[in-house]
C-alpha cells in the first residue's frame, strides 16, 4: 500500500513538471529558442525525481525517472510545419532515451495532461 502511495505521489509530481516544462519551453521558443536546462526555465525537479533535458534547434525533451518504482516519463516540444506540438508519455524505465519520430518509445503510452 505504501509503495502505491509513493508511486502515485511521484506520478503527480512528474506530471506537474512535464506540463510546466512544456509550457515554459513553448514560451521560451516564442522568444527565440528552446532552453537547454530546467534551471534556464526557472524549474527544478523535486528530490524524488531525476530529470534530464536534451534537444536541438527543432525539438526539446525532458526525461524524468523517479528514484523509486519502474515508471519513467517524457515531455517533448517540437517545431513542426511552422507550429509547435507537444507530446507526453509514460512507460517503463528501460525506454528512457529511445524515441521514434511522432510517437512515444515502444511500449510506452501517450498521456494527456491538463
Amino acid at each position: 500500500m505504501l509503495q502505491r502511495e509513493i508511486t502515485l505521489h511521484q506520478r503527480s509530481e512528474a506530471e506537474t513538471l512535464l506540463m510546466d516544462f512544456t509550457r515554459a519551453q513553448m514560451t521560451r521558443h516564442y522568444w527565440g529558442e528552446f532552453a537547454g536546462s530546467l534551471q534556464d526555465l526557472g524549474l527544478s525537479a523535486g528530490p524524488q525525481l531525476v530529470a534530464t533535458v536534451e534537444g536541438d534547434a527543432v525539438r526539446t525533451r525532458l526525461w524524468i525517472q523517479p528514484h523509486h518504482g519502474t515508471e519513467a516519463y517524457l515531455a517533448e516540444v517540437e517545431r513542426w510545419g511552422g507550429r509547435l506540438r507537444m507530446r507526453h508519455c509514460r512507460g517503463e524505465r528501460d525506454g528512457v532515451g529511445l524515441v521514434h519520430e511522432d510517437s512515444c518509445p515502444d511500449g510506452w503510452q501517450r498521456i494527456h495532461l491538463n
